[in-house]
């Protein structure tokens, strides 16, 4: 029970920091792609970026929970 609470804590600490870098990289492509507004911001809907980038986080996270699993060290 202890090693599937571990399990789901880190994969939700791995997925956030995941949002946060994807969110950076997709902003960034759309504001390569489509140019800027004056504030930084790419000019392009942010909704949209949002959704893409939930999107990818919520693959990441099914992914990693289901694929990687801590292993218990034989001493």
């Amino acid at each position: 029970m202890l090693r599937k609470v571990i399990k789901i804590v880190i994969d939700a600490v791995l997925s956030l920091v995941f949002l946060l870098m994807m969110s950076i990289i997709i902003d960034s492509l759309a504001g390569a792609i489509f140019g800027n507004k004056p504030n930084g911001d790419a000019d392009f809907n942010g909704h949209i970026l949002l959704a893409i980038t939930v999107t990818i986080t919520l693959v990441f996270s099914v992914w990693f929970y289901k694929r990687v699993s801590i292993k218990k060290i034989d001493k």
